[in-house]
């Protein structure tokens, strides 16, 4: 196993931590791998901050624009409990809209 998976492993609040800090570090990759590496659903908004803002980082707006369509995808619809919406930081909103906007990829952004 690398260091990300032993890092998500039983973690909980550790694992967003150090995810927190390999972004510090402008190590988005490895922060990515530990949060996608982390399965508690009780911090699921933290998570998807986590994830869309690694992948603003590393400039993988089109993968963004797709997490972004799954997550409208699976909070649509009568299964989504009331109280259990997205959340995104005003910092993830704001690289996404100058992504969008510096994009070549105007066909995936638009």
């Amino acid at each position: 196993t690398n260091s990300s998976e032993l890092l998500a492993q039983g973690k909980g609040r550790l694992t967003y931590i150090y995810a927190w800090l390999a972004c510090k570090d402008e190590n988005y990759q490895t922060a990515y791998e530990i949060v996608h590496a982390e399965s508690n659903v009780t911090k699921e908004n933290l998570k998807t901050n986590l994830k869309l803002f690694t992948l603003l980082k590393m400039e993988k707006t089109v993968d963004v624009i797709l997490r972004l369509e799954d997550i409208i995808e699976n909070y649509d619809g009568p299964e989504r409990m009331r109280n259990q919406k997205p959340k995104f930081c005003k910092e993830v909103i704001q690289l996404l809209v100058k992504a969008v906007k510096e994009s070549p990829d105007k066909e995936h952004v638009s």
